[in-house]
């Protein structure tokens, strides 16, 4: 298994909530619970608690990141918010003055972002079925998710 790993959360259309182009602020959805993702897995709310509350915004070491596509060279803003809701990861973001965190700003008013994903590593997990039982059925999922590291939230072009 690796050690850093990729789940997209493009499932409601939830991923963007609002923006506020003028002060700068972005909120949304990197995750979302209870649906089963395509690689068979399911986020369990709790998942992210302890990672939240170890390096969260809020935290006294705040390391979890808000990239554009996962990489690090692409920073889109602050996060000031990180918490779990009934819905899923929901985050606010305080977008950078620089270059790449205006045009993210003018790509999400544009409709051009609509998808999140997050990097982070499995602690904890439960398999719901057995391989054979996941093909028959995939709708009830391979592996619920009941503890993860996050290490950043992007946002997807």
């Amino acid at each position: 298994m690796s050690n850093y790993l990729y789940k997209d959360s493009n499932t409601t259309g939830l991923a963007i909530k609002d923006v506020d182009g003028k002060k700068g602020i972005v909120t949304g959805y990197f995750s979302a619970f209870n649906n089963v993702d395509s690689d068979g897995d399911i986020i369990r709310k709790g998942a992210f608690t302890k990672t939240i509350q170890e390096n969260g915004p809020k935290s006294a070491k705040p390391r979890i990141k808000h990239l554009m596509n996962h990489d690090t060279s692409m920073p889109l803003g602050l996060l000031t918010d990180l918490k779990e809701d009934d819905y899923g990861l929901a985050y606010e973001s305080k977008v950078g003055s620089h270059t790449l965190g205006q045009d993210y700003i003018k790509m999400i008013e544009s409709g051009l972002i609509t998808e999140h994903s997050i990097g982070f590593k499995t602690i904890k997990r439960n398999q719901l079925q057995d391989y054979e039982g996941y093909m028959k059925n995939p709708a009830k999922g391979w592996f619920e998710l009941t503890e993860l590291k996050l290490w950043e939230g992007s946002s997807l072009t």
